[in-house]
């Protein structure tokens, strides 16, 4: 713990944890010794006035000077974190373009989509778009961003990529893969796949 130390001339010495502030005198809980025993006092004295030759005397100018280095100094860090955090976005955005890129070499968006629908129906048996989404997204995160909504003459239409979903479950359904009952969408072939859904958990 700190110690503070205070001396009036070399009548009184104060020695306490206690800041020379509203908050240290007034309102905190402080210890501290209040000494009048001027042999001790010019002992305390002393003894600061030895340990003060062991630094040097800094004027208010030197002290002006310091000052503004050292706020140049946070400055110039703040300054460079921040191009750095830029810098590191702005790679990580490539990284996931490219990511993206790799992912959808196989076809666009919508034809994983496809697949990944036909797959979770195959696996889960039938169920709702509402249902459907959350498996989708967790599959393929990369591709279902919350951020990025379909907009059309400025106006919003929803999340881009379940857009994309709708679009893929239309493209089965034109080609026969799946078909919908009003509430619940269904593989068309196999029995088995006719069953009420069960989400993985």
């Amino acid at each position: 713990m700190t110690r503070q130390v205070y001396i009036a001339d070399n009548l009184a010495a104060i020695v306490t944890s206690a800041n020379l502030t509203a908050g240290g005198l007034f309102r905190n809980y402080e210890y501290g010794v209040e000494i009048h025993d001027r042999r001790i006092v010019a002992e305390i004295r002393a003894d600061l006035g030895a340990l003060s030759e062991l630094g040097a005397s800094v004027d208010t100018v030197a002290l002006q000077q310091y000052c503004e280095i050292v706020e140049n100094a946070k400055n110039a860090y703040q300054i460079a974190k921040k191009n750095a955090l830029r810098s590191v976005r702005v790679k990580l955005r490539r990284a996931e373009d490219a990511l993206i890129g790799m992912r959808l070499s196989g076809g666009a968006m919508h034809t994983v989509f496809a697949k990944t629908v036909e797959y979770l129906l195959t696996k889960h048996g039938p169920m709702r778009t509402e249902t459907l989404h959350p498996l989708i997204a967790h599959l393929h995160p990369d591709l279902c961003d919350e951020k990025v909504d379909r907009i059309i003459n400025g106006r919003r239409y929803g999340k881009k990529w379940k857009h994309a979903v709708r679009t893929a479950q239309q493209q089965l359904k034109r080609n026969g893969r799946i078909y919908y009952d009003g509430t619940n969408w269904y593989v068309v072939s196999g029995e088995a796949w006719k069953q009420p859904a069960q989400p993985p958990r």
